[in-house]
């Protein structure tokens, strides 16, 4: 075989074999970059999901602590001082006592993208991160938020003790109901030491889960600035 048939082969393999890798490198490219564009759409939602949840979380917080407000204020008093206050006091002080306020998040696209495969980007990842820890926060507060519940429900019923005078003015809310009794109620309930006692108790746990919120509050924070940053970032690698 001449040497110029022998390079020519030689050259010819070499095509072939870098076309190859090349159509490797593309289809590759090609996946990433899909990859990329799947996970931007993901961690968009999240940014969108995050501002809800900072909302809803920021709510259900200020609404225990009116609720602890009250409560205090109750315990504070005394039955004389209780039979004072304004009727149209009734209603809330007992709403802050019965009802039971808990935080109800929405995770879809945090479960979507904790499910999916490994993040493409360092961004990605990170939040990935930040947004399990979030996430198992939330979840641990299941069980005090079950106990809340059902000590709310404990004193709706030593509640209903003293409502059934007024139950043939018609039916609403336990808190309404309770509401036509007027001061008196509050000062009875006061003197109740086993009403006191249930009231107590569920405080104690409400604030047990209040403290739980906000360690998750804290954590929910740093993951809205970190998707923010990452926005950002994105849009200034578009432009």
């Amino acid at each position: 075989m001449s040497n110029s048939r022998r390079t020519r082969l030689v050259t010819e393999g070499a095509v072939i074999v870098v076309s190859i890798l090349l159509a490797f490198w593309i289809d590759a490219w090609w996946d990433h970059r899909q990859a990329q564009i799947t996970e931007s759409a993901v961690l968009e939602s999240i940014g969108a999901e995050v501002e809800e949840n900072r909302i809803e979380l920021d709510r259900l917080l200020d609404l225990n602590e009116t609720q602890f407000q009250r409560i205090d204020a109750f315990l504070g008093m005394t039955p004389d001082e209780l039979r004072s206050v304004p009727a149209d006091s009734v209603s809330p002080f007992v709403a802050a006592m019965v009802i039971t306020w808990t935080y109800d998040g929405d995770d879809s696209a945090a479960g979507l993208f904790l499910g999916s495969s490994t993040p493409v980007t360092q961004h990605a990842r990170d939040v990935r991160s930040v947004l399990a820890q979030w996430v198992r926060l939330v979840e641990d507060t299941e069980e005090e938020k079950e106990t809340v519940w059902e000590l709310g429900i404990d004193l709706a019923r030593l509640l209903t003790i003293y409502t059934t005078p007024v139950a043939s003015d018609g039916q609403g809310r336990l808190y309404q109901v309770a509401g036509r009794l007027g001061p008196t109620l509050l000062a009875q309930l006061r003197l109740d030491d086993g009403f006191v006692a249930a009231l107590q108790n569920k405080a104690h746990y409400q604030t047990v889960y209040v403290l739980e919120l906000t360690q998750a509050s804290a954590v929910l924070d740093s993951l809205r600035v970190l998707v923010q940053e990452g926005a950002g970032t994105a849009e200034a690698r578009s432009n």
